[in-house]
């Protein structure tokens, strides 16, 4: 078996910061589908981007867990393969902010807990960024002793 180089502390925080990260793209989710079921008089036809919006949470519910499933195996075991595909996943939760910067019509809908959604999302791609250079850092070579 392979030994794999201990965890950074910048890979630990990387970590954490991909599981708040998840945590809230399922919270998101759950909340974007509460409004949904909770307001069923909704004029769709009028807000032309809620369906888009609902198939978003939904969907960003799948890198979510992923994050998190990927979280517990890279931190049991060290392995760098989990921290690529928690970066992989992060992307693609990234990627799948991306149309909410090109939302028309969020005038009714445009808050999420209080804030404007696009400073929101604006804040959660530099999140995503920092987390994604953290998990993903190299651990350090142990300097080389003299005589060795």
């Amino acid at each position: 078996m392979t030994t794999h180089p201990p965890l950074t502390t910048q890979n630990k925080i990387g970590l954490v910061l991909a599981a708040a990260l998840a945590l809230a793209d399922l919270g998101l989710t759950r909340t974007g589908l509460a409004i949904g079921f909770d307001f069923p008089d909704l004029d769709v036809e009028n807000q032309p981007n809620l369906p888009l919006i609902w198939g978003g949470l939904i969907i960003s519910s799948v890198p979510a867990i992923t994050t998190l499933v990927a979280i517990v195996y890279t931190w049991l075991t060290a392995n760098r393969i989990g921290s690529r595909i928690i970066a992989g996943a992060r992307v693609l939760s990234l990627l799948l902010t991306i149309p909410i910067f090109f939302a028309i019509g969020m005038d009714e809908y445009g808050h999420v807990f209080g804030l404007p959604i696009v400073p929101f999302t604006a804040g959660h791609v530099l999140i995503t960024i920092i987390t994604v250079i953290l998990v993903l850092s190299r651990p350090t070579a142990a300097p080389l002793r003299p005589g060795r």
